[in-house]
């Protein structure tokens, strides 16, 4: 891999990297100029202003796949039945506009595992071409098929894998299966890896939330659902409250009777710890649940840490870790507040090690969101 890159090296391929993910194909920037997103674009794009001015394609924006060796477009196979440890395509319609007149490409991606069935869906991670940007959690695999970002696992419905180009070694995929599991040392603030890696982090939210969200509802509809998740489902929120109050009378409960089980924890809040307005970089406080072997309903305060948090026309993004829980997570449900408003999250992922977390929201309209909370509810086993 060589030696550590500069500073100002990474720079330059952070520029080379931007445009591959972000900027729309030659055919929409050259031909459609009226486009009120792409009038949008190019005012705050200085390399598709150049592209503009030159009028003619850039080499650098063709498809990275190209410069796989042995897995060009003709050599892509179409009706494989997708596994561990191929390399794939996703399909074009995944592609469009996003935050901030952004447009992102679809990336390659690398499948880690397949759901079981009768769920169509896939759990995937990212790959990318360039090496001065790897940092803790990117697993090499080859010069020509780049390194997959074990920090950055999520679902797509299988249906939207388009091409596979090819297979990984058993030994890379179980280093990147391995690594999923573990947590990672953050980048340094504002640090060159830090950009690089949330716009990794916007690229996956935006392919999986076009991907097909039916694939991620079910995966909570299997037969071995567990007691936490029966007790979330509960018809009777009324036995719930009383149970928590009973055990946890310093928590704040909603005093709207009409809110679900899961809603009432979720929302819930310690009278004896601050609360605070979710914003980029800040820490937040989060209820933990678990059940006793004699199916008692615990809950204590957890704390994560938001490190990216994205409004646009599309709804809000937020990512962050879990920086401190008593117990061993295994789900996440999540809101965002505003004022007296309650939105749940319509898409949450949470990394296999319970570490890192991805929501979005659709409903959120207003462009400022510092007044707004985010509330967390983490189901797992007591440590």
């Amino acid at each position: 891999m060589g030696e550590h890159p500069t500073i100002a090296a990474q720079k330059l391929v952070l520029q080379t990297v931007i445009p591959k993910r972000t900027c729309p194909p030659e055919d929409l920037l050259l031909h459609r100029q009226e486009d009120r997103m792409v009038q949008k674009h190019v005012q705050s794009c200085v390399f598709c202003r150049e592209r503009l001015e030159m009028g003619q394609e850039h080499p650098e924006l063709s498809d990275i796949t190209s410069a796989i060796a042995g897995c060009d477009e003709r050599k892509g196979e179409t009706d494989r039945e997708p596994a561990p440890g191929q390399i794939w395509t996703l399909k074009s319609h995944l592609a469009g506009w996003g935050p901030e007149a952004a447009y992102f490409n679809p990336p390659l991606v690398l499948i880690v595992s397949l759901p079981p069935a009768p769920i169509q869906a896939v759990r995937v991670a990212q790959i990318f071409h360039e090496p001065d940007l790897a940092g803790p959690g990117d697993v090499y695999l080859s010069p020509e098929k780049g390194l997959a970002q074990a920090w950055n696992v999520y679902t797509l419905a299988a249906a939207d894998l388009e091409s596979c180009r090819g297979t990984v070694e058993d030994e890379s995929l179980n280093d990147i299966v391995t690594q999923t599991g573990q947590s990672h040392i953050d980048p340094e603030p504002h640090s060159v890896l830090q950009a690089f890696r949330e716009l990794e982090l916007k690229t996956a939210y935006i392919m999986a939330s076009r991907s097909l969200f039916s694939a991620l509802a079910a995966e909570n509809s299997t037969e071995n659902i567990s007691p936490e998740i029966e007790l979330l489902a509960s018809d009777d929120p009324d036995s719930v409250r009383r149970q928590i109050q009973a055990a946890h009378p310093e928590l704040i409960l909603p005093s709207d009777p009409n809110l679900s089980a899961k809603a009432l924890l979720g929302l819930a809040y310690w009278d004896n710890l601050p609360l605070a307005a979710a914003d980029a970089d800040e820490e937040i406080t989060i209820n933990c649940l678990w059940l006793d072997y004699e199916q008692e309903v615990h809950l204590c305060p957890g704390r994560a840490v938001i490190t990216v948090l994205d409004h646009s026309e599309h709804g809000l993004f937020i990512a962050g870790r879990i920086t401190e829980a008593r117990i061993e997570p295994k789900a996440m449900y999540a809101w965002w507040v505003d004022g007296s408003e309650s939105y749940a999250a319509y898409q949450v992922e949470l990394s296999p090690d319970g570490s890192y977390f991805q929501l979005s929201f659709a409903h959120p309209t207003s462009a400022d969101c510092s007044q707004g909370e985010l509330k967390i509810l983490l189901l797992g086993w007591k440590k």
